[in-house]
Parts: C-alpha cells; structure tokens; sequence
C-alpha cells in the first residue's frame, strides 16, 4: 500500500526545466498537487468490493486494532474510531479467502489463505510484503510465531518458515501415529512443546527436537477426534474436539473431559479471570467456576472467538460481535461472494443477482449496492422468491427481477415488490415436467422503445410495455423455432431491434418482430445451430451480445464468436459474412465464455471462467486479465456492466465484486485529473542511477493510453505508450534522445481512446 501523492491538473504557468529548482519549490508544488486532486477517482484502477462475512478467525493487533480473517479479505475494526477498514488482494493480500490471522511479536499480521500463500502486513509502514507463493494451493489454516520462525499449519503438515530469508525450512508431514498429510486445524505453544490439532486429534512435540520430520519425535491421540482449537488459558492448555472441549493433564500427560457440550468451533478467554468461552454449533457457552457451561446471547452465529482481551470479540456469519463493550456497527455485506446479472439503478445504484441457475450460488434474493454498503431483498423483503437470476430496469426507472420458479417482481415507486407470473400476464411454467405455477426467468432486455423483453424458460419470449402491462404477448417456443421444452438462457437486442436469442441445447435465434411487437403473424425466426452452421463449436450458447457496430458477439461453453450478420427481411435469409473465432490459442484463459459486454472507448469485454479478456470492436484481442498479471478480484468472472456515466466495468465473480475504472465517463470533466505519480519529487541521478530504482510511475491511466510529458512552457519531453491492457507508465528520466532532464516541473498528459485527457504534474530533482 504505497502512499502515493496525487498530481492535480496544470495550469498555464510557463517555465523551464533548470538543474537549479529548489528541493523547496518542488515540495511546496507536491503539497499543492495532492490538495487538488484527493477528490477524484483514479482512472484505469482496480478495486473490488467483496462479502467479509462470515469472520472465522480473530486476532487483537498490538494497537487495539481487530483483524478479521473472512472469505472476502481481511476485516479490520478500530473500536476506539468506531470504524472498519477493508483489505483485499487489490491492495497486496495474498488471496481474498483468509482464513488464518496471526500477530507477531513486532507487531507485524500474517495471513493464511486457502490456496493463494501467505502474506504479511507490515503495520509499521501499512503495506503487504509481496505475497510468499510457497504455500499456493495449501489451505493454511493456523498461524503461530516462535522467535524468527513462524510455524505454519497447513491441509498437508506443518511448516516452518524463516521470515528473514523468505523460505520454507522444513515441513512435518507425519505428526506420530495419524495419517501422511493429516490435516492442521491449530497450534499452539505449551510446556515447551508445538501442538497441533488435527482432523484425527492432537499431536505434540518437544519444540526443541533434533528432528521433528521423524513421526516417532511427535505423539499422538485420538481421544479428542476432529480437533478445531487450542488455547492456553493460565497454565492450562485446552482444546476444541468433536463432542467436547479438553484440557490437558500436563502431570499424567492425558487429555480430561471439561464439559460434554457437542462439537466446538472455537475456544476464547475474556475478562480479569479469564472466563473461557466455546463456540458451540453457532452459539456462545461460558465456563462457570462450578464447572458448568451456560449460554450468552449474542447477535449471530458465531464462528469465531477472541483470546485473552478485556472484551470478547466474536465473528459471526454477519460480521462483528462483543461481549462486554458497545457493539460495532453493522458491516452491511452481502452473505456471499458469488454476483452475476447486474443492473444500474436510476440513483446510481447497483443492482445484482445473487443466483445464476437453480444449480449455483445461494439463493437469497438481489442484492442493491449503495456505495457504502448492501441491502438484501429476498422474501422477507417481498420479493416472491430468493432465487433472483436476472434484473432490469425500465424507462420509468423501476426495477424488474427475474425469478427461478415465481416469475418477476417489480420494485415500484413506493418500495413495494409486486409479481408478474401465470396468473396477471403471458408469462407460463415449465413443462417438463409440468407445473404451471414454477415460472421461470432467465433473463430481461429493454429495447429502445422501452419494452421489455423477458426469456420464459420451456414457455418462450415475452413482451410487456410497462409494469402493470397494458400490452403484453409470448412468442411461443414454436415461433421460435424451437423443440418443445427448450431451455432458454440470455438475450440481445441489437441496434437495429433484432432480437437474439441463447439456449443451452438448441444454439441460438434470430428473431424479428417486424416492427409490431404486439402483432403476431409477421415475425421471423431464424435458429443457428451446429447442424446447420458447424462453424459453431457448441449449441450451448452462454452469452451473447451485439455490438453498437451491429457486430454480433455469441460466446459457448467451446469459445467465442464474432459475427458479421446479413439479414434479409424479405427473403428471410441470413448469413455471416465474416466467421471469426477465439479460443486458448488466441488469448482466452478458459473457452467457457459467460458474460459480455462493451464500453465506449471501442473494447469488448470478454468475462470466462478462468479470466477476463479485452478485445478492440475490430476484433482484435488485446489481453486477458487474470489474478496473476492484474487487479481482477477472481478468475472466475460471472456478469459485466459499463457504467458509461462513470466510466466503470463492474465485474462479478466467484470471489467478489470487481471494479475497472477504464475511462473518464461522461460525468467527468475533460480534464479532470485521475492519474498520480510517484516518487513525487522524482530525483534522477542518485545513488540509484539514472531514473531511481523504479524510475517515475504514473498510475491510474485510462487503459491503452499514450503520455506526452511536457515542460512548464511546453516543450514536449517525451512519448510514452502504454503496454496492451496496462493503467500505469514508467518513465526513467530521458527525453527523446536519451538525455537525463534537468530539475523543474514536468507536466503529464494522457490521452484516452476517445481523445479525452488526463492532466497532472510531477517535481523533477536531478541529483547530478
């Protein structure tokens, strides 16, 4: 997490480049820089906005700080501020499924993911190391520091790991009696001795073993069975079982039953005592002096506890929770990671699907993003069913939902949720097998007349003027051209008002209206599939878009397509001009392709299940975005939208909400400053060398752009271009002809597709 200092737009102010600018000047210019432009977004950036609940893993920072480890990031509370901060693979973390958090003893938090390594905040300079790559693939579920190691439990063993030289020393892969590669759940230190709970119960090692990779240096019991937990609690040590919570006999070295009160999640201490706490099946029990567990009631299930702080602090599956201080306030996230069909509300607001299929996901409804925080809209908010697959809006800004099985409901002025099903419109229910009451959506197009276009599964394509419909008509599966029962998947309406139409069985439809939506008898139906176009590598068509150019874009389960259509009306005829393909040789990550979408700086935006690919509308494919070489929040992309007002690509997927600002949008003005720079002042010539150790960054540029740097009196410097699908520019001192710059002032311009400009200045030093 660089601090990086913002450049604000120039002005007219002529001027030289001189070897003699003050180091004075150049600050005071850097200060005036970052008061102008703190306020603006950064364009070409990444971000993401992802579900941090639930909180499986707690730890108190040396600061009073809390960090929590969740599915979305790390989540941080400040109780004193009463504030959260959010930490993603966007801003360094390893990965975004945390689910180990350890403190070490200078302060430092390490992080476990599931998959992704382990990372390290250094909370000295609030920045992530880069992450440690040598536990990718491993889930790291326990985190414990010992002097300069930090011992690592991991779905293999145990690791060791050497902070100062960044390796891995040696990993125990058979702890005593239990299987290879047993799993870790937790470790702790007690009498001299590494402890390890385990998926077969709790081992234990004198911590200063010769050899600790022999399984006779460890031993082992069963008694405990699957073991989630360890916890020292004065000179006790205790532990989480299947039925029980344990404590240990250090004198008879055997494990005690301490209380029988069912499987425990997670073991805590809190208060001057300390009290002991279990985590029991989502509940909170507290060891009584008797002996006895009693219940506390707490808001949430509980997944996790704290250990050894004045309060006890829980997560749960909505956050954040305390016994013993005031409560913090509500996180306000979605219950999962998983966004797919996504709509832009009249106030700026998203709206997102939380289901694709009846197969995928959770199902609770839709989600609405404020930019602050979420609402979910389910059933107990009037919406006639959780399994939200497809959202609209019309152009009287009122929000249409699309249902697995209860039809459409439609948010109106008032707040309330009203459905469109069998009963009030031509809307029908699934035939195979048959029941009219389960009325399926799976997707909803406005045209550029304002009506809405809705695919009923196994019934057809549907048109309504307007909620409550005054006009309304379903073209059956037959005016299709489609068998009976046939599945239908997504929708494109195109500039010319051709109706295209996706299946997962049967290819896809061409179908025109004629102009009179709500008169059958002149429309036409064209299916395009394998048997008569082979061209087509799958009937199974996932997404299908159509250009402003007309160019249709039809992505399968086996690749994408870019099409050239030639329709004639009157003969009823069409073809495909142009043919062009793209699958793994030509860039794609995955050739299962699942959303579309285009922006207007002239890219197609590609999402897939392992990647997202950004093509020129000319069809030349610039680069694929993955969470190796970008910002992308998680490679399994699910829905895209342009925010054309903002100059957003909003991004489902898997594992969060991506944001990609990609150009200025129309509510920016011309020349707004977007982009920073940094090291601001950049001095050239140091100890270094020429340009400094990285040279100067320019960062937040709208994608593709090209920089001119210019003097204060404007003498162009240099021209830099950016590399396919790059936000950011390094610039190592020279002009054009490789000479090293004096001191002065540099200004920066960078221009978008669309000739739109991004202005700012940087303090140059030369040293030398």
């Amino acid at each position: 997490m660089r601090k990086q200092v913002p450049a604000a737009a120039d002005g007219d102010t002529a001027g030289t480049l001189s070897p003699k600018f003050s180091l004075w000047q150049c600050w005071a210019l850097v200060l005036a820089c970052a008061a102008a432009g703190r306020v603006h977004a950064q364009a070409g950036t990444w971000g993401a906005v992802t579900s941090m609940r639930p909180v499986s893993a707690l730890v108190v920072g040396s600061d009073g700080v809390l960090f929590g480890a969740t599915p979305g990031g790390v989540l941080s509370y400040d109780p004193g501020s009463r504030t959260y901060a959010r930490f993603t693979r966007v801003d360094g973390l390893a990965g975004n499924r945390v689910l180990s958090v350890s403190l070490d003893s200078s302060g430092d938090l390490w992080f476990g993911t599931d998959g992704t390594g382990l990372s390290r905040l250094r909370t000295s300079a609030s920045r992530f190391d880069p992450p440690v790559r040598a536990f990718d693939g491993l889930r790291i579920n326990a985190l414990i520091p010992v002097r300069d190691r930090l011992f690592i439990g991991t779905d293999v063993g145990i690791s060791v790991f050497l902070p100062a030289s960044g390796r891995v020393k040696e990993t125990y892969r058979q702890l005593g009696g239990f299987p290879r590669d047993t799993e870790v759940r937790a470790l702790a230190l007690h009498d001299g001795r590494l402890w390890a709970a385990t998926t077969e119960g709790v081992a234990r090692a004198e911590l200063d073993a010769t050899n600790l990779q022999d399984p006779d240096s460890w031993v082992s019991t069963g008694m405990t069975g699957d073991t989630s937990s360890l916890l020292v609690r004065g000179d006790t040590l205790y532990c989480g079982g299947a039925r029980a919570v344990w404590r240990h006999d250090d004198t008879r070295g055997r494990w005690l039953a301490d209380g029988r009160i069912g499987r425990v999640d997670g073991l805590g201490t809190f208060g001057r005592g300390p009290s002991l706490v279990a985590a029991v099946e989502g509940g909170l029990l507290v060891r009584q002096e008797g002996g006895s567990w009693e219940p506390r009631v707490v808001r949430g299930e509980v997944r996790s506890v704290s250990r050894g702080a004045e309060e006890l602090w829980l997560g749960t599956d909505t956050g954040l929770a305390v016994v013993g201080g005031p409560a913090p306030p509500p996180i306000r996230d979605t219950p999962a990671n998983h966004f797919f069909d996504i709509e832009l509300g009249s106030s700026g607001e998203l709206w997102v699907a939380s289901m694709p299929s009846d197969k995928e996901g959770t199902p609770v409804g839709v989600y609405r993003f404020d930019g602050e925080g979420w609402e979910v809209n389910g059933r107990s908010q009037g919406l006639p069913s959780n399994f939200a697959v497809a959202v609209a809006r019309d152009q009287e800004d009122q929000i249409w939902v699309g249902t697995w099985e209860k039809g459409i409901a439609v948010l109106g002025e008032d707040g309330v949720w009203r459905t469109l099903n069998q009963l009030n419109s031509p809307l029908r229910g699934i035939t195979q097998p048959s029941n009219p009451g389960f009325v399926v959506i799976s997707d909803i197009q406005r045209d550029a007349a304002g009506l809405m276009w809705i695919a009923n599964v196994q019934a057809g394509l549907v048109v309504m003027d307007r909620y409550p419909p005054r006009r309304s008509h379903l073209y059956g599966l037959l005016e299709l051209g489609l068998p009976p029962s046939t599945d239908l998947s997504k929708l494109a309406i195109g500039p010319d008002g051709l109706k295209w139409v996706a299946t997962p069985k049967e290819g896809f439809v061409l179908f025109d209206d004629g102009g009179t939506p709500f008169e059958p008898g002149d429309d036409v139906a064209v299916v395009i599939n394998r048997s008569g176009q082979p061209r087509l590598r799958s009937n199974n068509v996932t997404a299908i878009a159509v250009a402003p150019s007309g160019v249709l874009w039809v992505g399968t389960d086996n690749g994408l397509h870019r099409l050239r259509v030639d329709y004639d009306r009157s003969r009823r005829e069409l073809s495909f001009p142009t043919w062009r393909e793209y699958r793994l040789e030509h860039g794609l990550n995955s050739i299962f392709i699942t959303a579309l979408t285009f922006d207007d700086q002239g890219n197609v935006w590609v999402g897939s299940r392992a990647g997202l690919t950004q093509l020129r509308t000319t069809g030349r494919l610039v680069t694929t975005f993955t969470t190796e070489n970008s910002g992308l929040i998680d490679d399994r992309v699910e829905s895209l939208m342009y925010d054309s007002s903002a100059g957003t690509l909003w991004i489902g997927t898997f594992g969060g909400l991506g944001r990609l600002q990609v150009g200025l949008g129309r509510d920016a003005a011309d020349e707004a400053p977007g982009a920073t720079a940094y090291p601001n002042p950049f001095v050239i010539g140091g100890e270094s060398g020429q340009g400094g150790p990285g040279g100067l960054t320019i960062a937040g540029l709208p994608l593709d752009a090209t920089v001119h740097l210019f003097s204060l009196e404007g003498r162009l410097i240099r021209i830099l271009e950016a590399e396919p699908g790059a936000t950011a520019i390094v610039w190592d001192g020279t002009d054009q002809d490789g000479d090293i710059v004096g001191s002065g002032i540099v200004m920066y311009a960078a221009r978008t597709r669309d000739g739109r400009t991004v202005r700012g200045k940087v303090a140059v030093i030369r040293a030398r």
